[in-house]
Parts: C-alpha cells; structure tokens; sequence
C-alpha cells in the first residue's frame, strides 16, 4: 500500500502571540486567534485533502519555545476551528430550515388557490396574485436549500479541515538548515542534467 503523501503547511512565528489577536490579551487558554493567523491559514488550506495527512508546521526561534504553552496553543486553535465549523453548521440548518418553511407556505397557496371557488372577479385577481407569492416561495424554498447554503458549507469543509489538522511546533533554525540542505540537493541535481561541456 502506497504512503499518503502529507499536505504542509508551514508557517514561520517571531513569538506565540503571531498566533494570537493583539487586543485580547487573556491567557492562551481563552485568547482569541490573530485574523491574520487565520486568514493565512485559510488561503493555503486545500479542502480536497485528505486530513489524516494534513499538517501545519509552526517555526518558532528556539529560544522563544515553551512545551508547556505549546500544549495550551494547541489546544486553542483546534477548539477555535471547532467552533467556527459548529457555527455555520448551525448557519446551514438554519437556511434550510427556512428554505423548508417556505416551500410549505407557497405549497399552501398553490393548493388554495387549486380549491377556491372563482366565480368573482375581485376573488380571481387575488388569487392570481397569491398563486404568484406561492411559486416565489416554493422556488425561493429551494433556493435556500440547495443554493444558497454552498458558499457556507464549502468554508464549514474549510474549518473542518482546519479543527482536525495536526499542528507541530520546530525550531526555525532546524527549518533553515532543513531549506538550506534542499536548495543545495536541487543545485546538484540542476547541475548533474546539464550536458557535459566540451
């Protein structure tokens, strides 16, 4: 069986209050995350990976790390992902909810205006009209359910994604040597395929 390839995603941190918002300045147990953490997060995050192989890589300077605090940091992000995605899972419910009730009240006007007798003018202008209001709110029903919730349950897929990612945190000076040593390899490799020189 061949190995899942791993999707990283690297980040490189000054200190542990990148991760963090500048104007909460509560305890890294309850602290809200940067919107510029996130926002990055989100933009390299591809939603057609497989997350058992999905990792973020945080670099910090090795002076700067504490094992404990990372344990806490942790913790945080994957809760406040957790609870972005529980929150536009309500959000969805909520839309087609509604979408549902609006297909039994336009339901309801299509069959009232199936059943009332139109013997009079006035009746049948009104009927028309609310025979109107019953499609609207038939296809607007639909709409809400089908339509209209994609762009909240694609970034429910994001967060999701994002609350079961595994996050590490290395010394940058490993990540630096690491780069160092892969830009000397793919310089030999460049310089193994070209032709000898005559």
């Amino acid at each position: 069986m061949a190995p899942i390839p791993i999707k990283n995603i690297d980040v490189a941190l000054e200190s542990y209050d990148d991760i963090y918002s500048d104007f909460d300045i509560s305890h890294y147990v309850k602290r809200e995350l940067s919107e510029d953490f996130v926002k990055e997060l989100i933009k390299r995050t591809s939603i057609e990976r497989d997350m058992k192989s999905f990792q973020v890589t945080l670099s910090i300077p090795a002076a700067k790390r504490d094992q404990t605090a990372e344990r806490t940091i942790y913790r945080r992000i994957k809760q406040h992902f957790a609870k972005r995605e529980e929150n536009y899972g309500l959000e969805i419910r909520n839309y087609q909810q509604r979408g549902i009730k609006y297909i039994i009240a336009g339901s309801l006007i299509i069959i009232l205006d199936a059943v009332v007798p139109k013997d009079l003018s006035f009746v049948i202008a009104i009927l028309n009209i609310l025979l109107v209001a019953g499609w609207f709110g038939v296809w607007t029903g639909i709409a809400k359910i089908l339509d209209e919730p994609a762009a909240m349950i694609t970034q429910k897929k994001i967060y999701s994604n994002l609350a079961s990612a595994h996050y590490v945190f290395v010394n940058e000076e490993d990540v630096m040597m690491l780069r160092q040593a892969e830009s000397a390899e793919a310089l030999l490799k460049e310089q193994q395929q070209k032709p000898a020189q005559k």
